[in-house]
């Protein structure tokens, strides 16, 4: 995991900086929460040899659906350049629910790239 923290460490520096153009911090946006996504995966993978030895938690946090739906949008589009991606989260889905968002950002990638 620690080459994907350097990279996160990376990324986050960048969008702090001031000598980023602005229309460069919207692929910076992406390549953050795509590294993120990568990290989150890596843990999944550890999370399930944990499953296999019945020490598996689930977080429940508050999560903004919204953010979480655009991350998982934001990821598919960058890694997929033919993708046409668009998003729209119904007005009946509450702005905030418990969830482990690590995983909901996991399923919602997963869907949306196999649409």
């Amino acid at each position: 995991r620690t080459p994907l923290h350097a990279v996160v460490a990376v990324v986050d520096g960048l969008k702090r900086s001031a000598i980023v153009r602005r229309h460069h911090r919207s692929s910076l946006r992406t390549l953050s929460d795509s590294a993120d996504a990568l990290l989150a995966l890596v843990n999944k993978l550890l999370d399930m040899a944990r499953a296999d030895e019945q020490l598996l938690a689930v977080a429940r946090a508050s999560t903004r659906v919204h953010s979480v739906v655009r991350r998982a949008c934001n990821t598919v589009d960058a890694a997929y350049a033919h993708a046409v991606v668009t998003r729209s989260v119904a007005p009946s889905v509450p702005r905030r629910v418990r969830s482990d968002a690590v995983r909901l950002n996991q399923v919602l990638t997963n869907l949306v790239a196999n649409t």
